[in-house]
């Protein structure tokens, strides 16, 4: 077996993230992306999908029975709480839990749910030799008659030719490779929109946060922008933490890097949250802006893009809190809610922006 290391030059990685691209080109030959406008979504793997296919809510028996064969009594106490309580959403997001476990236990189960999401256009690029990085397309016309299962109007969705690109979301600076990559061939960008994790400095765990500046420790760039996200997106349907918006983000190069005084002088700037890839990204949307590549140690005003642009983060980490360390924290269920919520909130989003080009 022979093992090539890949170098870390910027050549390297570009040629790596340019035949990541052909990959998903590849994959998707009768969707011709450099003619198709397009919606960027950095989120994950299981949330976007779930909520735009609803296939794992047509399995809820044999979900629940599989829960309760588990044993698992934190799982199954919160499973019936949800059944009292009186948010839909909630019994939606366990379901969708649940669905992966089920999935990674039941091999017949995953491939119906995959073929299932086959018949609604739905493609998923495994990534082959070069970037990590799982990618998924829906053709926004597909969902058009979505608009009872979505809780918005979709119908006008049938005359769109858009295409949302959704990957899941990257560490550092390869997010910047795959935006500019993406940006590069595609017909035009209509909107762009972050999900991640993050640490924060001032919430709890499964908190949502919501930045309009954004430091990159990369560049050290300052990064204003007009996020397209606000508190008022989330207040009918997340019920089970708090929503902070006008927060700071830092873009650090890696968790683990981070010690207490570190944090300390973060949150002394007024920087409450800590994460990988936002400050990447900005860099690669000022290319998207402006004629120029990404600047240096600069101010730079993002609040006038020509597509909407959204980010939202939702805590796995609180770094200041006795017992828990950036970064190594893994988050279970108190994360499922806002992850749902935003996925949601994103999805909202798109659908409405698509109503301006139809």
């Amino acid at each position: 077996m022979t093992v090539k290391l890949l170098s870390g030059s910027y050549m390297e990685y570009s040629k790596a993230t340019k035949r990541w691209w052909d990959h998903v080109e590849r994959n998707a030959k009768h969707l011709p992306l450099y003619r198709r406008p397009v919606y960027f979504v950095s989120s994950n793997t299981h949330s976007l999908v779930n909520v735009l296919s609803r296939y794992v809510l047509s399995k809820e028996k044999e979900l629940t029975r599989f829960l309760y064969e588990s044993k698992n009594e934190l799982l199954i106490s919160l499973w019936e709480q949800v059944e009292k309580g009186p948010n839909a959403g909630s019994r939606e997001n366990f379901l969708f839990y649940i669905a992966k476990k089920y999935a990674s236990a039941n091999p017949a189960f995953l491939k119906e749910k995959e073929a299932h999401e086959r018949s609604l256009g739905i493609i998923t690029v495994a990534p082959f030799h070069y970037l990590d990085i799982n990618a998924q397309l829906f053709e926004l016309r597909r969902f058009a008659d979505a608009s009872e299962s979505l809780g918005i109007d979709c119908k006008h969705l049938a005359a769109s030719d858009a295409v949302v690109i959704n990957i899941d979301y990257p560490l550092g600076w390869a997010a910047y490779q795959v935006l500019t990559k993406i940006g590069q061939n595609v017909d035009v960008v209509r909107g762009i929109y972050l999900m991640g994790k993050a640490a924060t400095l001032n919430a709890n765990i499964g908190d949502i946060l919501i930045p309009t500046t954004v430091f990159d420790q990369h560049t050290k760039n300052i990064y204003a922008i007009k996020n397209a996200f606000t508190a008022s997106d989330f207040a009918t349907a997340f019920r089970t933490g708090s929503i902070l918006d006008d927060q700071k983000t830092v873009s650090v190069k890696g968790t683990f890097l981070q010690n207490k005084d570190i944090l300390a002088a973060w949150y002394k700037e007024g920087y409450t949250t800590v994460e990988m890839e936002a400050g990447p990204y900005m860099n690669a949307v000022y290319e998207f802006v402006y004629y120029n590549r990404y600047m240096e140690q600069e101010f730079i005003n993002l609040t006038t893009t020509p597509f909407e642009l959204g980010i939202v983060h939702y805590v796995s980490d609180t770094p200041n809190s006795k017992g828990t360390n950036l970064g190594v924290r893994n988050l279970a269920y108190e994360g499922v809610e806002a992850t749902y919520s935003a996925t949601r909130a994103i999805v909202k989003k798109i659908i409405e922006k698509e109503k301006e080009f139809v």
